[in-house]
């Protein structure tokens, strides 16, 4: 859910007024959008993002998420943090040691 949020946030147009050719510009309408990054780019955002993730997801490291999460998804993901410690140890350690596509995966 993360990534995909990630991944459509990363895949917006650069915000060029009337590149979809609304202002009646045929020629407009014929130009490809692009992207504000490559797509080579987007993906080493999107692994820089789930590297950190996993590493603050292991140390419970709120400051950590926040370079990487903000608004309502790190706010879910620092609650989330608040509750870690009430799981069983052995939730604990599954919790910790899973990384952000397991857990992605898994909720599907």
């Amino acid at each position: 859910m993360a990534t995909a949020v990630t991944l459509a946030t990363l895949t917006a147009c650069d915000g060029a007024s009337d590149a979809d050719g609304a202002n009646g510009d045929a020629s407009a309408s014929a130009a490809a959008p692009q992207g504000v990054l490559t797509a080579k780019a987007a993906a080493a955002v999107v692994d820089n993002y789930e590297k950190v993730n996993n590493k603050a997801n292991a140390a419970l490291d709120k400051d950590l998420l926040g370079t990487v999460e903000a608004g309502q998804l790190y706010a879910m993901d620092k609650a989330t943090y608040t509750l870690v410690p009430t799981f069983s140890k052995k939730e604990q350690k599954a919790y910790r040691s899973r990384d952000l596509i397991h857990r992605l995966t898994r909720e599907l």
